[in-house]
């Protein structure tokens, strides 16, 4: 899987997940979501439609079981405990796991935040991809290197121009 950066941990599976449609209006052809518990996920269900939408060209809609869909986003890796001023501060367990399976997408974490950064893991894999979405069947285990990240640029002893900032 070509991941910038790379995950911790990734294993080759058989086969593929593929759906297709034919066109610019995917009628009839849906990609299914679950999500448990849906209102705690709604935002990240969100951001997964709208990337389908715009950059796969496909549309979605949510199920209410999990045998019936082709990705599920799950809470279910136990969440581990982060230092105080940490958690004060908003941070929250980032590690995820994006199994996928030639009947269905399944993105595991802890938090809902975990969640997030699994699907932004799946927008990198379908990338470029339109009338077929395929994928090769593995598991892909990833978290921050580090809980805080961050940039900082000296601009006031470095002069740079706007363009050089933004590139």
């Amino acid at each position: 899987m070509n991941l910038v950066p790379q995950p911790k941990a990734s294993r080759p599976g058989k086969g593929r997940w593929i759906k297709t449609h034919k066109g610019e209006n995917p009628t009839g052809v849906t990609i299914a979501i679950f999500a448990d518990p849906a209102t705690v996920l709604t935002p990240q269900i969100a951001v997964l439609k709208g990337l389908l939408a715009s950059g796969q060209m496909f549309e979605s809609e949510c199920v209410r079981s999990e045998d019936e869909c082709d990705i599920a986003l799950l809470l279910c890796l136990e969440p581990r405990p982060l230092p105080h001023k940490l958690a004060e501060a908003g941070f929250a367990d980032e590690r995820h796991r994006i199994e996928i399976r030639p009947s269905r997408i399944r993105i595991e974490a802890a938090t809902p935040q975990g969640i997030a950064c699994g699907i932004q893991s799946l927008r990198q894999m379908l990338s470029g991809q339109r009338g077929t979405l395929s994928l090769p069947c593995g598991v892909i285990e990833d978290e921050p290197a580090m809980v805080w990240r961050g940039l900082h640029l000296d601009v006031s002893r470095h002069f740079w121009d706007v363009a050089t900032l933004k590139r």
